[in-house]
């Protein structure tokens, strides 16, 4: 607070008082111009602290005070299992323990506590030497976004797979139909059944051999019929001899038209 008394600003930080640690805003009461006296208001930092902070921040947080030999895990936003591993894993951890004695800020640092990877970041106490405080995550909710955006991505490429198949499906059939026609056609007239026809739109290949197909089949057709109507004629002829009805001649008829004229 060399501030407050060298220069009379307010001031924020750290100081350390007994065995606990809090936090003090410090202001000059000025009356007159001159300092009358000074005014602290301070918070012990504890694990209401922590849990006030970590829920500002969105992220837990632990402070660490330098003690000979390691550093002491003064107060943290955990719970006390998770607290205990987090003790055990900053005092192995050569990085952390180097940032805490030299005062140094590490922009990432990553510590296994009872099982859980954590990743955090590192800083000094604000005008306190000898304390840092520690911003950490779990590694599994710092990726979680990235792997929900693994599954959607996942997800819209199956997606979009399926809607290709699909696609692919029906524009097959469709462009398959006027063969599978052609072929059923073709089928039934070796068979000698000549009634089908078929849809000739289109100027593409498939569209020409259908109207050719078409045409062959129409012909087909016209000759059947007239197959079947000579077939029947002579079927009939038979049965005008059998009645005994005499079919006139030529012969017959040319004397009589002679007679006649005569």
């Amino acid at each position: 607070f060399q501030p407050v008394l060298e220069n009379l600003e307010p001031a924020v930080g750290y100081w350390r008082h007994g065995g606990g640690l809090y936090l003090v805003a410090a202001s000059p009461v000025v009356l007159e111009g001159e300092a009358v006296g000074f005014l602290l208001l301070g918070d012990p930092v504890d694990a209401t602290m922590a849990r006030a902070v970590a829920e500002l921040s969105g992220a837990d947080v632990a402070y660490f005070l330098k003690r000979q030999g390691g550093a002491e895990l003064l107060a943290s936003s955990l719970d006390r299992t998770r607290t205990g591993a987090l003790q055990e894993a900053f005092n192995v951890n050569a990085q952390a323990l180097m940032a805490v004695f030299n005062r140094q800020p590490v922009d990432k640092i990553t510590l296994n506590a009872g099982g859980e990877d954590w990743a955090g970041k590192l800083s000094p106490l604000s005008g306190f030497p000898d304390g840092a405080v520690l911003a950490l995550s779990p590694v599994e909710r710092s990726v979680a976004p990235f792997r929900e955006l693994q599954l959607l991505s996942v997800a819209a490429a199956v997606l979009g797979l399926l809607l290709a198949l699909a696609a692919a499906y029906f524009l097959s059939r469709w462009l398959l139909k006027p063969l599978r026609e052609l072929g059923d056609a073709t089928r039934r007239a070796a068979a000698g059944d000549y009634r089908t026809t078929l849809d000739r739109r289109g100027t593409d290949e498939i569209g020409q051999l259908s109207e050719a197909v078409d045409r062959l089949l129409s012909s087909l057709r016209e000759k059947s019929e007239m197959e079947r109507y000579v077939s029947g004629l002579s079927q009939l002829l038979p049965e005008v001899e059998s009645s005994g009805v005499t079919v006139p001649t030529l012969e017959h008829a040319q004397p009589r038209t002679l007679t006649l004229l005569g």
